[in-house]
């Protein structure tokens, strides 16, 4: 942001950063702030610029940082993570977005420590 010279790049930074606390929320919460900025204070090239990079940044954060972030410390596989925070939020709004990790993560072990020995003993 500061490279295409809106104002207040890191208090900007700091909205993207404070809602990544919900999965794939924080470029739509910093280009619901940056983007009209852009467009009314500067010409009209660095608003078409911020939308370019917040949907740049959306999708590739959704589809690749994501997924393998939650794959090394959740220990999920990348389609399911996608497919769970997807379902969560469709389903329940942002408290399910929030809360659909965890859960997996919890439903995967308690399916590894449980249910998998139980069937293997049949």
């Amino acid at each position: 942001m500061a490279l295409l010279g809106l104002p207040h790049p890191i208090l900007l930074g700091m909205v993207g950063g404070l809602g990544e606390l919900v999965p794939m929320v924080g470029p739509i919460a910093a280009g619901l702030i940056a983007v009209p900025l852009a467009f009314l204070i500067l010409p009209l090239w660095v608003g078409i610029a911020s939308v370019v990079f917040f949907l740049v940044l959306s999708i590739v954060e959704a589809n690749v940082i994501v997924p393998k972030v939650m794959q090394a410390h959740v220990g999920l596989p990348p389609f399911f993570t996608i497919v769970a925070v997807l379902a969560g939020a469709t389903l329940y709004g942002v408290i399910g977005a929030l809360l659909t990790l965890p859960l997996a993560a919890a439903a995967r072990v308690y399916l590894q420590r449980l249910v998998v020995p139980a069937i293997q003993k049949k």
